[in-house]
């Protein structure tokens, strides 16, 4: 978890992926991947895309600097800051 947020990561599947478990938010998968996509305006993979048992995970990829990963989690925790 980050700063509180009931957000898992479950399981790296590569040295740039993480996938990260939105189970301990209580949320709908509509509902979180809306926050991740529109409100933190971060692209990830659907976790259901690999599977029926993905429905709540996404997959973020972090092929990207460390300025870029650190901005993406401080939008996460905004999209995130009433669950803290």
């Amino acid at each position: 978890t980050h700063s509180g947020m009931p957000l898992v990561v479950r399981a790296k599947s590569g040295p740039s992926l993480a996938w990260v478990d939105f189970t301990k938010t209580g949320m709908e998968q509509k509902e979180f991947v809306n926050r991740v996509q529109n409100t933190a305006k971060i692209a990830t993979n659907l976790g259901s895309t690999f599977g029926q048992n993905g429905g709540s995970f996404l997959r973020f990829n972090f092929a990207t600097t460390t300025e870029n990963v650190k901005l993406a989690v401080e939008r996460l925790d905004n999209a995130f800051s009433d669950l803290q």
